[in-house]
């Protein structure tokens, strides 16, 4: 029995991935357009299902300015939880608009609750917890970067900031 158990984790866990330190993905800026000003943002963007799964898990520390992007291939009620994450975070799921729908705000580390949306999203954004209260962050603000201007979400800082009301 435990060789077979052995044998399925073998054949399910990728070669050279381990669960138990934090990952590191390719960087890029994100902005936040609040009704009163843009905030920028540098994120880690989790495309593939194996860094979606992992994403923030093993972290000790996140800076007031990082964070990372989920980029899904469809549309759902996303749900996340907090297993094996160390640090409280901002939890935003942002909709084909690029538009703020639902926001978990100081999720609880090692938390096995799932905070998710009833909005269908392929995005999901995570910052350090407490940053949307400190920011001013709310549902209905509009979210922007490059990987979601080549999904065709949202728009680039310059357009929004060039906008006027």
């Amino acid at each position: 029995m435990i060789s077979a158990l052995l044998c399925l984790v073998a054949v399910t866990a990728p070669i050279g991935v381990r669960y138990d330190h934090p990952q590191k993905l390719p960087i890029e800026a994100l902005s936040i357009q609040t009704a009163d000003t843009r905030l920028d943002f540098e994120v880690e963007v989790a495309e593939s299902y194996m860094d979606r799964i992992i994403g923030l898990m093993w972290r000790k520390h996140i800076e007031d300015n990082e964070g990372m992007i989920f980029i899904f291939p469809k549309k759902d009620k996303l749900s996340f939880w907090m297993r094996n994450t160390l640090v409280s975070l901002d939890v935003l799921y942002i909709d084909d608009d690029g538009k703020i729908v639902t926001i978990h705000e100081n999720s609880e580390p090692l938390s096995e609750v799932p905070r998710g949306t009833d909005t269908p999203c392929r995005i999901a954004l995570e910052l350090k917890g407490g940053t949307c209260a400190a920011m001013g962050i709310h549902i209905g603000d509009y979210v922007t970067s490059d990987s979601l201007i080549k999904l065709g979400i949202g728009k680039k800082p310059a357009d929004s900031a060039s906008e006027t009301p």
